[in-house]
């Protein structure tokens, strides 16, 4: 009998030893405590939040830009899309006079409002502007931005762009750990609660604690632990208050200039699709309660999800690799949001 226990744990350990060589070998970035904790921080935000002077496209005000008046395309293996940005760098119109007759919308958001994958015509801004004569949609969204510098676009074109409608997207998969650390300054500048930052990285090192003496449980947190670990913290009132406040703001910015307001809450692919990977991650959770405390508020909310969910929806709506809205996605998305104007 104790033979055969040793037998057993010595097969488990010669296991457990070539699991460790190969994870080694295929995972040397997690080899260092110190790369795995910034790895892994990057992982849990799964966007920006320290912006500073010297880093690719830095401004001032947003902490990046694109770089304005550009004409570029985009190449990968799911598409080739070409974007042209305007002399800020944005994707969209210059701002020119409202004549009587024209209606306009103004967009807000991130890359799932900026039309990655797509060239301008099956974008939501060219979409919409396809669907109804004398609209003209501007659009402010901007790869990697969260609420925050959603909420410093609103208040530094809305007055000049006049709209009759602001629509902000805020992604569920990457907006509310952000919103929560970043704010606008007194200058409507983006700006960081440092404090806060070194309080969620010392949180997230003490979660992964129990994975750190292993490169291969280091990997295997990396891909599954962390995801969740990023929606139960979204969950958390204090980061669905963060995202409401700044929502509530856009909301304050939009009645000044004389324009309706909605929040649109956009899914990430395995949310949309359900299952056991959203289960697991309860990647859901924080668009639900995002949803019930902005109508709580007064702030009129369009959430995807009770119009874009299952598995044929993620295969005909999202990118499989990429996780961007595909050409259909984008059509569902202004279709929406068209019917929502429509009806206001």
């Amino acid at each position: 009998m104790i033979g055969k226990i040793l037998y057993i744990l010595a097969t488990a350990g010669c296991v457990c030893a070539a699991i460790e060589f190969f994870a080694r070998d295929r995972f040397p970035e997690f080899l260092e405590q110190d790369e795995f904790a910034e790895l892994s921080f990057i992982r849990l935000l799964n966007s920006g939040v320290i912006y500073q002077p010297g880093t690719s496209n830095y401004d001032r005000r947003f902490g990046f830009l694109n770089n304005p008046n550009i004409r570029e395309t985009i190449r990968t293996d799911e598409y080739e899309y070409t974007v042209e940005t305007n002399s800020l760098g944005f994707r969209t119109h210059e701002i020119t006079g409202k004549t009587e007759s024209q209606r306009r919308l103004m967009l807000l958001g991130d890359s799932m409002f900026f039309g990655v994958g797509v060239d301008y015509q099956q974008t939501i801004h060219g979409l919409l502007e396809s669907m109804r004569d004398s609209l003209a949609v501007y659009n402010y969204a901007m790869l990697g931005h969260n609420t925050v510098q959603s909420l410093i676009a609103a208040r530094a074109f809305a007055p000049a762009v006049a709209p009759d409608h602001i629509f902000c997207g805020v992604f569920l998969g990457n907006d509310l750990i952000s919103n929560a650390l970043n704010y606008a300054d007194p200058q409507n500048h983006i700006a960081t609660h440092l404090d806060q930052v070194t309080a969620m990285q010392t949180r997230l090192h003490t979660a992964l604690a129990p994975f750190a003496w292993s490169t291969a449980l280091r990997a295997v947190a990396y891909s599954i632990y962390i995801p969740r670990l990023r929606y139960q913290f979204a969950t958390e009132p204090d980061m669905v208050e963060a995202t409401c406040r700044h929502l509530a703001a856009i909301d304050s910015t939009a009645t000044a200039v004389g324009s309706a307001f909605t929040a649109v809450l956009i899914y990430p692919k395995d949310a949309v699709a359900g299952g056991l990977k959203q289960q697991w991650s309860q990647s859901r959770q924080p668009g639900r309660l995002i949803a019930a405390d902005c109508r709580r508020r007064g702030i009129d909310v369009l959430d995807l999800l009770d119009h874009i969910a299952g598995e044929d929806d993620r295969h005909r709506y999202y990118y499989p690799q990429d996780g961007h809205f595909t050409p259909a996605g984008n059509a569902r998305v202004a279709q929406l949001i068209h019917e929502h104007f429509s009806l206001r």
